[in-house]
């Protein structure tokens, strides 16, 4: 892949070369790049070689496509130097990666929980309250380390339910 973009450094590319360029740096396939811009993968293909044009439609579901932010001067024009914009609240979780000393499973469930809507996210906050209650544990209070020990301690804070007789 690489090699692909090096040798298309040199030379000026058209705004589908770049749609397709955007699609494979995304690892994306052309049906799913298809859905983000409302497109079949078989238009996708054809945009893709040329044999149809990008509309402003197109652009514009790319612009409001959150999990990336694209850089539309270069889509358009291809100017500038990177097809993507940094994105702030990014950086800023990555820095919270490296304090907390996550590790990818993690960080991505923390960038996951955090991308739910509200509500899944109160579910899931009210589900882990009713498990270990609304505490921290402190520094002494030895944390589990395996899920056998994770499974004996919600046995443990998990509220029991009432029998009905």
């Amino acid at each position: 892949m690489i090699k692909y973009f090096l040798k298309r450094r040199y030379k000026m590319s058209t705004i589908n070369e770049r749609l397709r360029d955007l699609r494979v740096a995304c690892n994306l396939t052309q049906k799913e790049f298809g859905e983000i811009i409302g497109l079949s993968w078989g238009s996708v293909c054809q945009i893709e070689t040329g044999r149809r044009n990008v509309t402003e439609r197109h652009l514009h579901q790319i612009e409001i496509w959150p999990k990336k932010k694209v850089n539309m001067k270069w889509l358009r024009t291809g100017e500038g130097t990177s097809m993507f914009l940094d994105d702030p609240l990014e950086k800023k979780m990555l820095e919270l990666k490296a304090v907390f000393g996550l590790n990818n499973a993690q960080f991505n469930l923390f960038k996951n929980f955090l991308q739910l809507p509200p509500a899944s996210r109160d579910i899931i906050s009210n589900y882990l309250e009713s498990c270990f209650g609304n505490r921290v544990p402190d520094q002494k209070e030895k944390l589990p380390t395996s899920t056998k020990e994770l499974e004996t301690l919600e046995k443990r804070y998990k509220p029991k339910k009432e029998e009905n007789a």
